[in-house]
């Protein structure tokens, strides 16, 4: 296994090298490189999910993962599902590059900007829950802020206002508050009564939007919810076909204040 990982790292850095975005880090985006969401040589940038029972629910993080024998690092999202996960390649960086946080931030931003590619975006949807305080975290929570700003720009911000009532209306439950996405369509009314949905101008609603997913007390509810809906479509769909040991709940990147490692 360790030497196929190492081929598979080699071979996604040399696929970066050959198709680099002119005047970028950046590469065009590789997506059959699962094995490399099995490296323990890592580190973590961001973390966040997306809680969606029938989505299914998902775990997201976006690493560096050392290049062996170079000094370079692959830039490598991981999206873990509840039978299996996924790498994904944007890009590769100079350990050079790397090491300096401001240059960092800004090859992320423009990968952000980008949304990855129309074919591989980072972003499908927006996030549920941002681990901002998870350890070993690289960036802090201000530069995830204005990272995150970035890719809410252009996923747009259409139905975030309705979706922060939602929030609030179901605060520390996320079962109750997707049931009710479910059940009535964004509109300009909560689902008390007839209380109109806040109108949060455009410059102040992706921060009432951030301080809520961020809230340690949403994020632990929202990992709690999610560890269940893994359980249950797990149950649902289990076989003598899957290895349980191969089906373990990644608790050390779901957990707030657990160690941020794959291995």
């Amino acid at each position: 296994m360790k030497t196929e990982l190492y081929e598979s790292i080699q071979w996604a850095a040399q696929r970066c090298r050959d198709t680099r975005v002119a005047g970028t880090f950046l590469c065009d985006p590789l997506d059959d490189v699962d094995l490399l969401g099995q490296s323990s040589y890592f580190t973590p940038l961001l973390l966040w999910h997306v809680f969606d029972p029938l989505g299914p629910p998902v775990v997201i993080s976006l690493n560096l993962i050392d290049v062996p024998k170079s000094d370079e690092c692959l830039l490598v999202q991981r999206i873990i599902l509840p039978l299996g996960s996924h790498a994904r390649v944007y890009g590769l960086v100079p350990n050079q590059v790397a090491l300096d946080r401001a240059t960092l931030l800004a090859v992320i931003s423009a990968l952000f900007i980008r949304n990855g590619s129309d074919d591989l975006p980072i972003f499908r949807e927006r996030p549920t829950a941002v681990h901002v305080t998870a350890d070993g975290l690289l960036f802090k929570e201000h530069e995830q802020h204005e990272l995150f700003r970035s890719a809410i720009e252009i996923l747009g911000t259409e139905g975030l206002n309705q979706e922060i009532s939602f929030y609030r209306r179901f605060r520390g439950d996320p079962w109750a508050r997707t049931e009710a996405e479910l059940r009535r369509p964004m509109s300009v009314f909560s689902l008390v009564g007839d209380e109109p949905v806040p109108d949060y101008e455009a410059d102040t609603k992706f921060d009432v939007w951030w301080k809520i997913i961020t809230a340690p007390s949403h994020v632990k509810s929202e990992a709690v919810a999610l560890r269940t809906a893994w359980d249950n479509l797990r149950e649902l769909h289990f076989s003598d076909s899957f290895d349980s040991e191969d089906l373990n709940y990644p608790e050390s990147i779901c957990w707030p204040g657990g160690p941020t490692s794959f291995s």
